[in-house]
């Protein structure tokens, strides 16, 4: 609870801070995802009825996405686009890893991508 009640005046601060900037960046990340869903549907082999794991899969590559669009921009431009991109969907491999005994660390970074 007391995570939870952080998160939410986290979230609070960050909106009344820039509240356009947010929706422009909500906006952003809804019709990105949107984009994606189909792809990932195909790609994890989802049933149709599994909009959740479709929703939150979608909405977190695309906001991977355009984080990196607008790094990439903020930083000039330089390089190529696809290598930023496929760097930063390399980070996910490391998000989940498997313990010795067979379970798994869903969240526990391996750090190989640094």
């Amino acid at each position: 609870a007391e995570l939870e009640l952080a998160a939410v005046t986290l979230w609070t601060d960050i909106v009344r801070a820039d509240a356009e900037a947010v929706l422009a960046g909500g906006r952003v990340n809804a019709f990105l995802a949107a984009g994606l869903e189909c792809v990932v549907r195909a790609r994890l082999h989802l049933p149709s009825d599994d909009d959740e794991t479709a929703g939150v899969v979608s909405a977190a590559l695309a906001a991977v996405v355009w984080f990196v669009y607008v790094s990439w921009l903020e930083g000039g431009a330089v390089g190529p686009l696809s290598v930023r991109l496929d760097r930063a969907f390399h980070v996910f491999g490391d998000l989940h890893v498997v313990r010795p005994d067979g379970g798994m660390h869903p969240l526990a970074l391996a750090g190989s991508h640094r």
